[in-house]
């Protein structure tokens, strides 16, 4: 039974350019909800200035020209050779409530990127939209992802879907956000 069956309030699609500001603005909301620090009490400085590097991405993701980046990305998805994946989880009104964004090239296969809106954490937007990438890659291959190397609440959530820890090295995007490796092996390994 496919996870759409169990949550018929939304549905997972390929992702067209024309969602790349709604996607975008998830991505913002979703990033600055999983890495800003909370707590009672004052911040300390470290605590404070990753907060404002935490904000200062957010805000990047939703400016126009990051949003047309965005939107070729997808495009490239929809229209291009069967390297990139682009695929929403949607609500029957459009919005979308979770994406992820992974690769199939050459080299290797990857998930870039999985973002699920507050809201529906826990409801099994995450899980589906990881399954349907794995159901398009190379099954005789690894996938690779990185994750927050604090964030043990999406570490677990990856094991269950079959990945494995690697390494804590691994070169991040986001320089404040240290990352752990993370692979599911192919059927052939």
């Amino acid at each position: 039974m496919s996870p759409n069956a169990l949550q018929p309030g939304w549905k997972i699609q390929k992702a067209i350019p024309l969602e790349a500001e709604k996607i975008a603005t998830l991505q913002s909301e979703s990033f600055y909800d999983t890495y800003t620090i909370f707590h009672d009490g004052e911040l300390s400085p470290d605590e404070q200035k990753h907060n404002d590097d935490v904000l200062k991405e957010t805000e990047g993701f939703i400016t126009p020209d990051r949003i047309k980046l965005r939107a070729k990305l997808i495009a490239s998805s929809v229209d291009g050779p069967n390297v990139h994946f682009y695929h929403t989880a949607q609500l029957e009104d459009g919005r979308p409530v979770g994406f992820i964004y992974g690769t199939k090239e050459d080299v290797k296969q990857e998930i870039y990127a999985l973002y699920v809106a507050k809201d529906f954490k826990r409801e099994g937007v995450g899980r589906a939209l990881v399954e349907k990438y794995i159901e398009w890659s190379d099954p005789q291959r690894p996938v690779e992802l990185g994750v927050y190397k604090e964030n043990e609440r999406a570490k677990r959530f990856y094991t269950r879907m079959g990945f494995e820890a690697l390494n804590d090295d691994r070169h991040s995007f986001y320089e404040f956000l240290p990352e752990t490796t993370m692979i599911r092996k192919g059927d052939q390994q």
